[in-house]
């Protein structure tokens, strides 16, 4: 289970599945969606860094639907399907009030006069304050689509059933680097070693998939996680990628990322880590190289030179 965290220095370390993800993203720490962007330059990791941690609609869509397939009972707890409203009448308010209270999403403390006075937007306000959000109907039919899928997978549902870590925030200090590390894990299935990382995907099938996997840099991203993993004490024997496919009839395939594509991820994770650790040493941020290089057509370049 949760190992307990631990003081290391001014720094805590350990795993904490309990921590909001708001808090997590506050956390000045080294992860891979800002130590990815040295691919382009160093610039471009301060700029994410110094940028405000409010998440994307598509980090926020993919929270939504990790919920709803790795912890189908607090998904519905957490969220409900809103209603379309109808503010052209009073009656139509006083309508949809109704149906939102018997719902018990609205405060029953509320007064449901001060409500049919209410803006969409300033009763949606009041839709949150009892702690559940609402969602479009689209949504929350996709994802309940999504988690049916995932648990109608008989390996997939046997990886779920035992996963002892959901949606857990790591914190440690790189064995390499010692730079100052976070991680979010999907799952973790602590008795058969397993890391698995959810994904939902336009196409699950082997070809398709596997070019997402090197598009978006998913094996590095992994390789990130197994560190933490590694550094805070669990065994990490296999990185399994659980995709389900976001629109019908939402296919679900299982892929066990290759023992060399981790290796080798981590060897740019640590040149990635090292830079990080000089340009927070030297408060140096340089963007692209300072001097003219020399660029030349690619053969595609040439090819299509000779095509016109």
């Amino acid at each position: 289970m949760a190992q307990a965290a631990e003081s290391s220095g001014m720094s805590r370390v350990g795993i904490f599945p309990q921590m909001p993800e708001a808090e997590y993203r506050e956390l000045q720490a080294a992860n891979w969606s800002t130590l990815k962007h040295f691919r382009r330059s160093p610039a471009h990791v301060k700029f994410e860094m110094d940028s405000e941690s409010k998440p994307s609609f598509e980090q926020n869509l993919g929270t939504i639907q990790h919920m709803a397939i790795c912890e189908p009972a607090k998904f519905v707890n957490q969220y409900f399907v809103l209603p379309e409203f109808q503010w052209n009448s009073k009656q139509a308010k006083e309508h949809a009030v109704s149906v939102l209270t018997k719902a018990e999403v609205i405060p029953a403390s509320r007064d449901p006069e001060e409500l049919l006075s209410l803006r969409k937007s300033e009763l949606l306000e009041v839709l949150c304050e009892g702690g559940r959000k609402p969602i479009e109907q689209d949504v929350y039919q996709t994802c309940r689509e999504m988690s049916r899928a995932i648990w109608a997978n008989k390996f997939a549902k046997k990886l779920l059933e035992g996963c002892t870590l959901t949606e857990a925030s790591m914190l440690w200090n790189d064995s390499a680097t010692g730079v100052y590390c976070k991680g979010r894990v999907d799952l973790y299935h602590e008795r058969l070693g397993y890391l698995i990382d959810l994904k939902t995907t336009d196409n699950a099938s082997f070809y398709a998939f596997r070019a997402s996997v090197e598009r978006f840099g998913y094996a590095p991203q992994l390789a990130h996680y197994k560190n933490g993993l590694e550094a805070l004490g669990k065994k990490v024997k296999q990185v399994i990628l659980l995709a389900v496919e976001n629109r019908p009839p939402y296919g679900v395939a299982i892929y066990a990322l290759s023992e060399g594509a981790i290796n080798t991820s981590k060897v740019l994770l640590e040149e990635y880590l090292r830079r990080w650790q000089y340009c927070l040493q030297t408060d140096s941020w340089p963007s692209y190289q300072q001097e003219p290089q020399d660029m030349d057509l690619s053969e595609r370049g040439y090819n299509q030179l000779e095509a016109l």
